[in-house]
């Protein structure tokens, strides 16, 4: 599945910690989630600025990636490594002599002029692990009409929206969030999650009636997101893996201060500047995504998977290698896979606790 970071509250005084944390949970975020990595942030006036990468380690040699990060000496480093070594290494055909790379416009884009490093306020990050074709169009954000989204899980009908920035189900939600004027009315997610069968944890940056800047945290069921309190940022953190969170926070030193898990079925609408929250309104998600099949071809018909029989052994002698419902699971496309395994193996540990 992809993974998702979210932070409000960015404070001055506390920026060289938060891009030490975002910079270390891109790292983590990126060890299996290889398919791009992109950001969408706000500035203290409210405008909107995003970069994404094909290549998720040149995130890290941004070109707004001041010498405070250590990028600067990094590229010293390697550069007196190539000279060292010189013709013993091979240049794989390109001409440029340097060990590490940097973004071109085939893998990269931007959006808006602020950067994470002198303006943001509030980030959400997103690296992805691709269920449809790979390529920069399919990397998070996306952007429309002043609005990013970025989404972990999978909509299963994005046949049915007409999707122009991509060819990624994601971008289904965008779509759906500016048809149902969500950011103007809070009480319309109603009319967006309707629209969307599939399962979803969701940031998005947006504007309500007034014009206000506003941050939209929403989830649907079966999606993971939970909150956790940085005591060195001052504010929390938002994420879809708290063991990403839990060992950027032992790398760096910093104070966790526990974690929550997101109610389902709920939109948090929030002050992207101070991370308070301003509204909440309960939606029901479409329960047909569980009723049909989703596989590697967007085909969405009904389902013809026929449960398998069960086996009938104690639960303290089920494997997931005897469980004929977790080799049902594993033929399943690899989003789903994760999920299903994730949710077999919590079965299974549960089963060894009881007995």
């Amino acid at each position: 599945m992809c993974k998702v970071l979210i932070i409000p509250g960015i404070k001055d005084n506390k920026r060289k910690e938060t891009l030490a944390f975002i910079d270390e949970m891109s790292d983590l975020m990126s060890k299996s989630n290889t398919d791009g990595l992109g950001y969408a942030a706000i500035d203290g006036e409210g405008n909107l600025f995003a970069e994404r990468w094909l290549n998720n380690g040149h995130f890290r040699v941004r070109p707004s990636a001041d010498d405070t990060s250590g990028i600067e000496h990094k590229k010293e480093v390697a550069d007196k490594v190539v000279s060292q070594w010189g013709k013993m290494l091979k240049t794989h055909g390109s001409t440029d002599p340097r060990i590490y790379s940097r973004p071109t416009s085939k893998n990269y884009t931007r959006f808006g002029e602020g950067t994470i490093e002198k303006n943001a306020r509030a980030i959400t990050l997103h690296t992805r692990m691709a269920t449809c074709e790979r390529g920069l169009m399919n990397v998070h954000p996306f952007i429309d009409k002043d609005t990013s989204v970025i989404h972990n899980g999978v909509i299963q009908n994005s046949k049915q929206f007409d999707l122009k920035l991509s060819s990624c189900d994601s971008e289904s939600i965008l779509i759906s969030y500016l048809k149902g004027n969500v950011g103007k009315s809070i009480e319309n997610v109603e009319e967006m999650a309707q629209a969307l069968y599939g399962y979803y944890a969701c940031g998005v940056f947006a504007r309500d009636a007034d014009g206000n800047r506003i941050l939209d945290v929403f989830k649907g069921n079966h999606a993971s997101l939970s909150i956790s309190y940085i005591f060195e940022l001052e504010t929390y953190v938002l994420s879809t893996s708290d063991s990403d969170i839990r060992n950027a926070c032992a790398s760096l030193g910093y104070t966790h201060g526990g974690t929550k898990d997101l109610d389902s079925d709920m939109l948090t609408r929030i002050n992207p500047y101070n991370g308070d929250v301003t509204g909440q309104v309960s939606f029901k998600a479409n329960a047909n995504y569980w009723n049909e099949n989703y596989n590697s071809n967007r085909s969405h018909g009904p389902s013809t998977n026929t449960p398998a029989t069960i086996t009938k052994l104690h639960p303290k002698n089920i494997t997931k290698y005897n469980d004929p419902n977790y080799m049902e699971m594993i033929k399943l496309t690899p989003s789903l896979r994760v999920l299903a395994e994730r949710e077999t193996e919590e079965f299974f540990a549960a089963m060894s606790a009881r007995y």
